[in-house]
């Protein structure tokens, strides 16, 4: 939901961080440029550290990193903020699928991994929603040198479902299948016979499995400099494994599918809030009546110079965040 609450942004933040297409254009894809970065540092952490302590370091980044965007008065520092926000979301992505499935049985894994997807959908559900609740609002606080209007106020209130991820997560238990890698058996004992006792009712103690039988484990009594010097190794390593055979084929595969589907959807998704808008304002300066084509509208807006000077507007209607919300609800059946 991070990720595509830029696009109700943008509209809306024209006039305060004085954008134009070019710099629009920056910040849709700041955030991606930190996500390519954060998947592979936050991944080799948490096989160091642990899936929860990270997930939890990275709510927590995550989140302070969106209220602190919220509160930025120039185009710089926004950039900058949404650079870290992308270095955390980075992390989240992988590290999360692993937490949630080391948890899962494996003839269900598929599926439950499958029902986890659906609330990506619905968490961009709920940022449309909230971008249509929020951002249209008049309400603003002008203080010499400092603004803080809808749209970041939106931002504030997206922050919050990853602050209240942070939390939670204090409460869950870190993943059997790290601990046993590990060798934290007695931790891994513990989780078992909890998942145990809340799966049949019985008390933990009746857990029926007694110890476990483990595959070669290495000394993991290392001192810092080598945990790190080992993690950068397995980041080098890992990398150069996907561009080699057998595995070279399957990363073609992968990487084409992923490319072809997050630029076929976060390349129109991330910008059809700023069309919708650029469609609502030529429509009211030519009338609803007149016709025109995307490039036809991006050219009478760029020539009016919307966004980058005296004439700019910040007032989006609500029917631009209406088109928007029905854009993301199509991906509801699909998914």
């Amino acid at each position: 939901m991070d990720v595509i609450s830029m696009s109700f942004i943008l509209p809306s933040a024209q006039c305060d961080l004085d954008l134009n297409t070019y710099t629009k254009g920056w910040l849709s894809s700041i955030i991606f440029i930190g996500m390519m970065i954060g998947a592979y540092v936050w991944g080799s952490i948490a096989d160091a550290l642990g899936r929860r302590k990270v997930l939890i370091v990275i709510s927590f980044m995550n989140a302070l990193c969106i209220v602190a965007s919220s509160f930025s008065q120039s185009y710089m520092f926004f950039m900058f903020f949404r650079f870290l926000n992308g270095v955390a979301l980075g992390g989240s992505g992988p590290v999360i699928w692993s937490y949630f499935a080391e948890f899962q049985p494996k003839k269900k894994r598929g599926s439950m991994l499958s029902s986890m997807a659906a609330f990506w959908t619905l968490g961009n559900l709920f940022v449309a929603s909230l971008a249509w609740l929020v951002i249209p609002s008049v309400h603003s606080i002008r203080l010499p040198g400092f603004v803080f209007n809808s749209w970041r106020l939106f931002l504030m209130i997206c922050s919050i479902p990853s602050f209240i991820v942070a939390v939670l997560l204090y409460f869950l238990p870190e993943s059997p299948k790290f601990l046993l890698s590990q060798n934290r058996t007695d931790e891994a004992m513990t989780v078992f016979r909890h998942i145990y006792s809340k799966n049949t009712g019985k008390p933990p103690e009746s857990y029926p499995v007694e110890s476990f039988l483990l595959d070669h484990v290495e000394d993991d009594t290392k001192s810092t400099k080598s945990q790190f010097g080992k993690m950068i190794e397995d980041i080098v390593d890992n990398t150069k494994d996907l561009f080699v055979s057998p595995i070279l084929r399957y990363t073609l595969i992968s990487v084409t599918i992923n490319f072809s589907f997050h630029v076929g959807y976060y390349g129109l998704m991330m910008w059809f809030p700023e069309l919708f808008n650029r469609f609502d304002e030529y429509a009211r300066m030519h009338g609803p009546d007149q016709k025109a084509g995307v490039c036809e509208v991006t050219e009478y807006v760029v020539q009016l110079g919307s966004g980058s000077d005296s004439l700019c507007s910040d007032r989006i209607t609500s029917a631009v965040f209406l088109e928007s919300f029905i854009t993301v609800a199509a991906a509801v059946p699909s998914n």
